[in-house]
């Protein structure tokens, strides 16, 4: 096995680490020892010898002392150094072992008795020639013995502090020797296992590397010999086997990726609409025939039109479809004396990782759709300035009528002129309506835009629907960020937006919740307007057509014409921005859209 092998490769350097550390154990317990004779035991004897020698000269000096005449003083110096030799001479002697210092020892606690006695009488003796006497025959000559001995003892220590150290230094000589020579053959036998190991396992490892790169590469017919029996060579065949069955898969996808590939040539081929699919870059990879001629038709080169470049650009960026849906948005081309138009719709493309890898480009004809949009909405619009007219007079008839101006009525009849008269008015209001879309279409209904701030336009709204509101018993709150940038807006046509959402919301609210406008920063410099109720909500299958014209919710209360959300709709588009919704049912609604914002910032009240 793998690591049996490693572990046998190891050994040598194992072995070599234990030697090693063993004599290094070894090394510095016998240096502790000689360092605790040399500094512990010799250190203090001659330390110890040095103390009573001196103290045997200060006795001599206080005998002198005292037989000049100074008994007392001289007494006091004799009696404090011979305690201080005594102490002295008995440590010397507990911790001497060497035979030549115990004989000397024994010489010195032989002859100090003595020196200490003589001593004693010269300082009892009443007459100073008895003194000198006993100091001259007695005292001086054991005080030079003394002195001889303890000399000859420090120089017995010394020599053995001295033995002690070459020991020692040589001690150290050869633990550096065999240290050298541990090191160096260390390291051979890290240099023999290191290209052994380079020879069995790297070899091995080389050669698996270069087939799984060729397999990354596509060559999937790759295989590594194997060579042992131990973990390299199970990998190799562990190897092999993946590589194996990557060749079935290959060969079992192959038809189905085949065909997948025809499946999707014939769509695209099929589809009359231009496709263009576009590389992260930018550069185009891919046209259906559709998009082959229309590249040919008007000149383009098989690229893209350039009008669509910057939408292009700004998908890949931020990885946003951009989904047009107005007619305003399509590409107008001229072909044989007639207007095309194209709507472009931009869809990223991802990855598994949810990465924008390209994107695709659809080039919609709605020329034939666009034509049947103007003219039902100039039949709209014509229809309903022919009938305005008529209508107008229908009102005023039917309220002279209610006035009694040409006579008394019943009280049955001013019924029916009441309801005829209110039926009138909401005909009337929808016609005015359809008149607003048609000119909102036409784009022939002129924005007067003006910088305001998000609060004064939050304030007259709130001001505007609050006699409606105490009427119903609701309340309108209004909540606006602080710092929020001016939009640049027709402030009679926003007003109709605000009070759109805001009547609405009333409507569908309870007494208990209360509306909300709110005006926020949506970065980056954006001003986001939300009117927020807590209504019923709206269910999910309608979200999506709420703002369409004529469309009203199943089962509400018929109110109007359906026609409020798609003209505050179209207003807002003209101004540039979006409205949209979000609701759940049971939650309540959130109307709101996004304006953008103009420098310089101000604050708000």
């Amino acid at each position: 096995m793998l690591r049996n092998r490693l572990l046998l490769g190891l050994a040598p350097l194992l072995v070599i680490l234990l030697a090693m550390g063993g004599y290094g154990i070894w090394l510095v317990a016998h240096l502790s020892r000689d360092l605790e004779s040399l500094l512990l035991h010799q250190y203090r004897n001659v330390v110890a010898l040095e103390t009573f020698k001196n103290c045997v000269e200060r006795m001599e000096r206080g005998l002198l002392q005292a037989m000049e005449g100074e008994r007392n003083a001289g007494q006091l110096i004799f009696e404090q150094n011979a305690q201080t030799a005594r102490d002295n001479l008995q440590l010397e002697i507990t911790t001497t072992n060497h035979p030549t210092a115990v004989a000397l020892g024994a010489q010195l606690r032989t002859n100090f008795p003595v020196l200490h006695q003589t001593g004693l009488a010269i300082l009892a003796a009443p007459q100073k020639g008895e003194q000198r006497k006993l100091f001259t025959k007695r005292f001086a000559p054991t005080l030079l013995v003394l002195t001889a001995t303890t000399e000859e003892l420090v120089r017995l220590h010394h020599d053995a502090m001295s033995d002690a150290d070459r020991r020692v230094k040589k001690l150290s000589r050869d633990a550096m020797r065999i240290m050298a020579v541990g090191i160096v053959a260390a390291l051979v036998v890290a240099l023999w296992v290191s290209f052994w190991l380079s020879g069995y396992l790297l070899h091995p490892v080389k050669t698996l590397t270069k087939s799984i790169r060729q397999v990354g590469q596509g060559d999937w017919d790759q295989t590594v010999p194997v060579m042992s029996d131990d973990e390299l060579g199970q990998l190799a065949e562990a190897f092999n086997n993946m590589a194996g069955q990557l060749r079935a898969y290959r060969a079992s996808t192959s038809d189905k990726i085949l065909r997948l590939h025809r499946t999707m040539e014939t769509t695209l081929t099929s589809l009359p609409d231009p496709i263009f699919v576009l590389a992260k870059d930018g550069a185009v990879q891919l046209r259906n025939p559709a998009a082959e001629s229309f590249s040919a038709r008007f000149q383009l080169e098989g690229n893209l039109p350039p009008a669509l470049r910057e939408s292009v650009a700004r998908t890949l960026e931020t990885g946003e479809n951009h989904l047009p849906s107005s007619f305003k948005d399509a590409l107008r081309y001229r072909l044989d004396d007639q207007d095309r138009f194209y709507l472009p719709r931009v869809l990223a493309m991802r990855n598994g990782n949810n990465a924008v890898f390209g994107v695709a480009v659809v080039l919609e004809d709605v020329t034939r759709l666009r034509l049947i949009d103007e003219v039902k909405t100039n039949l709209l619009g014509t229809v309903s300035h022919e009938l305005k007219t008529p209508l107008s007079s229908v009102r005023m008839v039917l309220h002279l009528l209610l006035e009694k101006t040409v006579g008394p009525l019943t009280t049955r009849q001013a019924e029916l002129l009441q309801t005829g008269r209110d039926e009138a008015e909401r005909l009337l209001r929808i016609l005015n309506d359809l008149l607003d879309l048609a000119r909102l279409d036409e784009g022939s209904a002129g924005l007067h835009l003006e910088a305001v701030l998000p609060t004064t336009l939050v304030d007259e709204a709130v001001g505007d629907v609050q006699e409606l509101a105490q009427m119903k018993g609701r309340q309108v709150t209004a909540e606006v960020e602080p710092l929020l940038p001016c939009v640049c807006v027709d402030r009679q046509r926003i007003s109709h937006v605000f009070a759109n959402l805001l009547v609405n919301a009333l409507k569908h609210s309870p007494p208990s919740a209360p509306v909300r406008l709110r005006a926020s920063l949506e970065p980056p410099d954006r001003v986001r307007f939300s009117v927020i109720d807590g209504g019923p909500g709206i269910p999910d299958e309608y979200q999506a057509r709420i703002f369409d014209r004529f469309f009203r919710i199943p089962g509400q209360a018929k109110t109007g014409a359906g026609l409020g959300l798609s003209i505050a709709r179209e207003i807002v588009l003209a101004h540039g921005g979006t409205l949209a919704v979000r609701s759940k049912p049971g939650e309540g609604s959130e109307f709101f859209f996004l304006l953008a914002g103009t420098q310089p910032k101000l604050k708000n009240a």
